[in-house]
């Protein structure tokens, strides 16, 4: 189930967030698009994208229909909450990893790398021997500590940010201007970005949703 549920959030980045880092990391490059101005149009994507996705998953839930990409008895509104709590953090994250590679800062970009894996590794160690000593497993404290590493993350990425851009974020930009030169670099990136990933990973949830436990020898 946890499988699913990262493939969950990784498709929902994907399709809600319109592979905006590739975009991010091009135009901080090739300055066609004012940092300030590129960093407001990013800021109103995340928050755009983050209540439409909420939008969808809890009409979703109140409406009592099952949401197909989520696990069987794995659709609760905790379930729902970690999607999206895990969605703005990934994507926010993304965002801010797209003006570090657009700058060429590589050195940065592999220390918080570096100490994400770190995280990683010991914490979930750390829950999978206290788990083991205490011969129990909750899927649910580890979406929490998923998520409590993503946020680490994140403030791992805004005090690099903060501290090597001095920008402010504009939003004085045209719908003809900045906006279409964006999305006219985004749409076949992210069409094939898109397509890419289902042919990938559709087997996961198609396994999840036809085979029991039994049936994968579990």
């Amino acid at each position: 189930a946890y499988s699913i549920f990262q493939s969950d959030v990784e498709l929902c980045t994907l399709f809600f967030g319109f592979s905006l880092n590739s975009a991010i990391t091009f135009f901080v490059a090739n300055k066609k698009i004012e940092l300030g101005k590129l960093a407001g149009i990013s800021l109103l994507l995340l928050g755009g994208s983050f209540i439409l996705l909420s939008t969808i998953l809890f009409l979703f839930y109140f409406f009592s229909q099952k949401i197909f990409l989520f696990p069987d008895k794995h659709d609760s509104l905790f379930y729902i909450i970690y999607i999206d709590c895990a969605f703005l953090l990934t994507f926010a994250n993304g965002i801010i990893s797209g003006f570090f590679q657009g700058k060429s800062l590589f050195k940065i970009i592999n220390f918080v790398s570096f100490a994400n894996s770190i995280f990683n590794v010991v914490g979930f160690g750390i829950l999978f021997f206290f788990f083991y000593s205490h011969s129990f497993f909750s899927l649910r404290y580890i979406l929490w500590f998923t998520l409590l590493i993503s946020f680490i993350n994140f403030i791992v990425w805004f005090y690099f940010f903060v501290k090597f851009f001095t920008l402010s974020f504009s939003f004085n930009f045209s719908l003809r201007g900045e906006i279409t030169l964006l999305f006219s670099f985004l749409l076949f990136g992210h069409i094939s970005n898109l397509v890419n990933f289902l042919n990938y990973r559709l087997d996961r949830w198609l396994i999840e949703a036809w085979s029991s436990p039994i049936e994968l020898g579990f």
